[in-house]
């Protein structure tokens, strides 16, 4: 695969990791793309698509305990 391919020859390369977990994503390989949205979201937290992804992964696998933690940690994203 491609991707594969060409993150293994850029590793830091977060924006590569995030488009090939979002073909992951819209080819319905959600546990794939899983831990390619979580790394990403570990580089930039404050990243509403990735938190977006996650979110959708967590409703379409039945994971609704990492859903409503995401959401409620979006919500108070905005408080300081």
């Amino acid at each position: 695969m491609l991707y594969q391919k060409a993150i293994l020859l850029a590793p830091g390369n977060m924006y590569l990791q995030f488009d090939y977990a979002r073909m992951l994503f819209n080819t319905g390989k959600y546990e794939k793309a899983e831990p390619w949205f979580r790394k990403y979201h570990a580089y930039d937290p404050s990243n509403k698509e990735t938190s977006f992804f996650l979110d959708e992964i967590g409703y379409n696998t039945g994971k609704f305990t990492d859903t409503l933690e995401m959401v409620r940690r979006l919500k108070n994203q905005g408080k300081t």
